[in-house]
């Protein structure tokens, strides 16, 4: 068509693609809004590192990472901070974090995973073990989400929040998210009688 671009103009933007001072205005402002109410949510929590990790890269040259680990050996931390936030995330009452933070362990080997005091189990306890477990091998990342699963799941229910917090850890580790839906029942693994 003669409407082309001329020569010279340079390419053209991706479609979609956000220029950096529009990233840049972006985090500002969700920030902001975040900041409204001076407190950082899960909601908010999993929706600005879903939207980050996935607008970086359009804005900043990142290279593919490497993998850092082959195993979990060295990483028993990092993944007692992301189980345990997740056994804590069911608040309601009757909740057993440790048993739940057990099913999810049983899935990790070479981990020595334990229960943490809630107090270390914040979001942004959460984000600095994720950035970590997220340069773990391919294989490992799968094995750390079922891990995930495995541990919302322990009562049979997932919640809301739990689900949130899945979906964030999901995104974070590049791993697709479990069929686990929020508000309803979770068939006993491996075949045994459902709660």
């Amino acid at each position: 068509g003669g409407a082309g671009r001329r020569r010279g103009d340079g390419p053209a933007p991706a479609r979609g693609a956000l220029a950096p001072r529009q990233y840049q205005q972006f985090l500002a402002s969700f920030k902001a809004l975040v900041a409204a109410d001076n407190r950082l949510g899960l909601f908010e929590w999993t929706l600005y590192r879903i939207l980050l990790r996935h607008l970086r890269p359009q804005v900043e040259k990142t290279a593919p990472r490497k993998p850092a680990y082959y195993g979990l050996q060295k990483l028993g931390e990092q993944c007692s901070v992301m189980l345990s936030t997740l056994a804590y995330a069911d608040t309601r009452a009757g909740g057993n974090p440790a048993a739940a933070l057990a099913k999810g362990a049983a899935k990790l080997r070479g981990a020595a995973v334990r229960l943490l005091p809630v107090e270390a189990c914040g979001l942004e306890a959460l984000s600095k073990a994720l950035d970590e477990l997220s340069r773990v091998a391919d294989k490992q990342r799968r094995h750390l989400v079922e891990a995930c699963a495995a541990t919302i799941s322990a009562d049979h229910e997932v919640t809301i929040a739990e689900a949130e917090l899945l979906r964030g850890i999901c995104d974070m580790l590049d791993c697709p998210m479990p069929p686990l839906l929020p508000g309803g029942p979770v068939a006993a693994a491996g075949g045994g009688e459902a709660a």
